[in-house]
């Protein structure tokens, strides 16, 4: 079983919700025993807050979520108490002081210090899920795809289709070797989501030292790519490609800490997917921030092998070109969709 964390709080306008935002609170809740999500009340607001919270707690009836009523100060700027303001207002709303804070923008980290708590990126940059609140109320009919069912029907769009679970399919490998470029080639050849490696968005997030990693670290990779994956895969499609996995955070514990929780190898074990794809180290390396075994690429990849063999998993190796690393992983997930 994967160990929660305490609580979690996410702010937002919600103005009005839409999948970014369900994503968003999706992964803090698989993350978290409680989550509160503050909905705040914004001057001359186009949508009301109390509806805006009201469709929340409909679309998210787990959390508790918390209508912040008064207007708050939206910059820094605008007020020399900027930040003991939120910090008084979100310690008076929330039941009980948050662990964690959840967010996609870089405010996350200074308002998790004013809350005691720890910052948790989620799709920095809204990349993942590419639309915003003010795209949605400036076309709601060009961002249709990206509102939930009671937004539809607040802008007079027709219900969508419901949509099945996709497929996941796993990318491992080691690291420089085009796994995460792949995944979103792949995903946008197929019209399909891609999620991200947790553990490169929180070391870009400047969230934890790729240099000096902990166990806490990679128990945050392991339970926000799980909880990411699982989020994607709730709103449907047919495809979901997964760059990283269990598995993969549970071989860089190993390698780099000489140990792993054991929970994370266990869900390591658990994990399936109808198809993985093993990128080989025959590319050359290129460097970045959270890059930290260039040495260790090939006996990464023969790990990942041995481990893929043992438990049972399918696996193809995707090596080669660039061209023909892409063309071999569409053959093989084509196929796979002709057999199923």
């Amino acid at each position: 079983m994967i160990p929660k964390l305490a609580s979690g709080l996410v702010l937002g306008k919600m103005m009005p919700p839409h999948l970014g935002h369900l994503y968003l609170i999706g992964c803090a809740l698989r993350q978290v025993e409680r989550l509160f999500v503050v909905v705040e009340h914004v001057e001359g607001e186009p949508i009301p807050s109390a509806l805006r919270a009201a469709w929340v707690r409909a679309l998210v009836p787990e959390a508790e979520v918390l209508h912040l009523e008064r207007a708050m100060p939206q910059e820094p700027a605008a007020h020399p108490r900027f930040w003991a303001l939120w910090r008084e207002a979100l310690l008076g709303l929330a039941p009980a002081p948050p662990e964690v804070v959840f967010a996609s923008e870089t405010y996350g980290h200074r308002l998790a210090r004013e809350l005691g708590a720890r910052f948790l990126p989620v799709d920095p940059g809204r990349q993942v899920v590419p639309v915003s609140g003010t795209a949605v109320r400036d076309d709601p009919e060009a961002n249709a795809r990206f509102l939930p069912a009671p937004v539809r029907a607040h802008y007079g769009l027709p219900a969508s289709l419901p949509a099945g679970p996709p497929r996941r399919v796993a990318l491992v490998g080691p690291e420089s070797t085009g796994k995460s470029t792949l995944a979103r080639a792949l995903a946008k050849c197929l019209d399909a989501r891609f999620v991200p490696e947790h553990a490169e968005t929180m070391i870009a997030a400047g969230v934890c030292d790729p240099s000096a990693l902990t166990a806490r670290d990679f128990e945050d990779f392991a339970r926000g790519q799980r909880a990411s994956e699982d989020t994607l895969a709730s709103f449907g499609g047919a495809w979901l490609l997964c760059d990283s996995d269990a598995l993969t955070t549970q071989l860089y514990a190993e390698r780099l800490l000489g140990d792993c929780p054991a929970w994370i190898t266990a869900e390591a074990g658990a994990r399936r997917y109808p198809l993985t794809l093993l990128s080989a180290p025959d590319v050359p390396w290129t460097s970045d921030v959270h890059r930290v075994d260039r040495d260790g690429r090939a006996a990464f990849f023969e790990r990942a092998r041995a481990k893929l063999e043992r438990l049972g998993r399918r696996y193809v190796v995707v090596d080669g070109g660039w061209a023909e690393r892409q063309a071999r992983a569409l053959a093989e997930i084509r196929a796979l969709g002709e057999v199923d």
